[in-house]
């Protein structure tokens, strides 16, 4: 499966090392179908602090950025995100308030830790990867949600998205079809933080 983890987090929930594991098998499929790059941006994100870990403990614990966990109606309520996702088109308000919808199934690793699938698409940071060919935008939602964790961002860098239709599970990985026709499904793995560093605390 594909690895990737917030090893140590600051006093703060930010991250302060992370990092990702690719099985190698899975390699040479996406870099065929010009998926690699979106696949491994994917998962850096989720290393950076966007899962469901970090979004319960920002700005602090009494103060979550996500609501419901684990239920049907599990949402994202940072401000930047739901700002941004308004600004989609077609707007769909309930799609964004009162908080953007995360992925509600799928189990660990993909649900509450990923754009909703069914609404979002071909959004980067749904749990699914799409077709060859089809392009998977960082869109302004997702840098709304890591200015919303606590980064600094630039909001110009988004690129173009609206609420499209069609995709493939994520987790079908297309390299897994490729290697074996059969579409099982590849879990995708999110280590959650193994120590809590605060000022002036040495490993």
């Amino acid at each position: 499966s594909d690895v990737c983890s917030s090893d140590l987090i600051r006093d703060d929930r930010l991250p302060i090392v992370a990092s990702m594991r690719f099985r190698t098998d899975y390699i040479a499929p996406l870099v065929t179908k010009g998926q690699l790059v979106d696949v491994m941006t994917h998962e850096m994100l989720h290393s950076i602090g966007f899962n469901s870990t970090v979004f319960g403990v920002r700005p602090d614990s009494a103060h979550p950025l996500i609501s419901n966990v684990g239920t049907a109606t599990t949402m994202f309520t940072g401000g930047n995100a739901k700002i941004a996702c308004l600004s989609f088109s077609p707007v769909v308000a309930a799609t964004c308030s009162p908080g953007v919808l995360l992925e509600n199934t799928g189990g660990s690793g993909t649900a509450d830790d990923h754009w909703r699938e069914v609404t979002f698409k071909t959004e980067l940071m749904t749990g699914t990867i799409e077709n060859a060919g089809v392009k998977m935008p960082l869109s302004a939602m997702t840098i709304g949600a890591l200015t919303d964790i606590g980064y600094s961002t630039n909001a110009a860098l988004a690129e173009p998205y609206t609420l499209p239709t069609g995709s493939t599970a994520l987790m079908n990985l297309l390299a897994g079809e490729a290697l074996t026709g059969s579409g099982t499904p590849i879990p995708e793995t999110i280590v959650r933080p193994v120590a809590v560093f605060r000022p002036g605390q040495r490993p």
